[in-house]
């Protein structure tokens, strides 16, 4: 499935992660269907209403699953 192996041991990427993600893309894109805008223009609309202390703890996440 992925070439790089980072992911194997990533808990994001388990199977039970992995499907609930791909039911919150899904989400994600019928609330953006009703608004009639692109997907990743709600998620940059989300980015936008985090403070610096929220946007801190997403760049650790982001560090912690990538290394």
């Amino acid at each position: 499935m992925f070439t790089d192996t980072s992911r194997l041991n990533n808990p994001l990427f388990r199977k039970d992660a992995f499907l609930a993600n791909l039911k919150r893309v899904d989400q994600l894109k019928e609330f953006a269907k009703r608004k009639e805008v692109q997907p990743a223009q709600i998620a940059l609309a989300w980015l936008l209403t985090l403070t610096e202390n929220e946007l801190h703890e997403l760049d650790h996440i982001f560090d912690q699953n990538n290394g």
